[in-house]
């Protein structure tokens, strides 16, 4: 599969943020302690490593993707949460995107069992655009202080075309 393929199948993925965010609100409410940001984040891993597991199967991903994901994201949303102490600046919901995105990117990875120097590339580029892509979120939405589990859906085209071209290099011969 060439890049132009891979990207074609990724891009598509950026919708499991608004969906998975949104399950969050229906289900949970505003993520307001540590119980929230836990399932919080295991709503939205299983909606992202869904959408991503599909995306990459023809890169012969096995489903630990969709368990590396859940993990992380249980993992690193009350992580992430806990440092910015629930707060919804740009600023702090910026750090929580590097912080929950590197996690993320380190659990994604060693899940299906990438080389050490390509789980950092992984964990690196996933933190750099999740902070990325709440820093625009959080510029564009007018309601941050709802606590939302996840950056919206502009910031989440934006970290899924960024991701889309490291897929290729930390995904090439694991």
């Amino acid at each position: 599969m060439d890049l132009k393929q891979i990207i074609l199948r990724w891009l598509p993925t950026f919708l499991a943020f608004p969906i998975g965010g949104q399950l969050v609100v229906w289900l949970i409410g505003p993520v307001q302690d540590t119980l929230d940001a836990i399932l919080g984040g295991a709503i939205v891993g299983i909606t992202l490593g869904l959408f991503q597991f599909w995306a990459l199967r023809p890169l012969k991903i096995s489903l630990s993707w969709l368990w590396g994901s859940v993990a992380g994201l249980t993992v690193g949303s009350p992580i992430a949460w806990t440092l910015i102490n629930y707060q919804t600046t740009i600023g702090a919901l910026t750090l929580w995107g590097f912080v929950a995105g590197a996690i993320l990117g380190i659990s994604q990875a060693a899940f299906i069992r990438l080389a050490i120097s390509k789980i950092f590339i992984w964990a690196a580029a996933v933190s750099l655009t999740w902070g990325l892509a709440w820093f625009i979120s959080a510029n564009v939405i007018v309601d941050a202080e709802a606590q939302y589990a996840v950056f919206g859906s502009t910031g989440a085209i934006v970290a899924t075309a960024l991701l889309g071209l490291v897929l290729n290099l930390a995904l090439k011969k694991k």
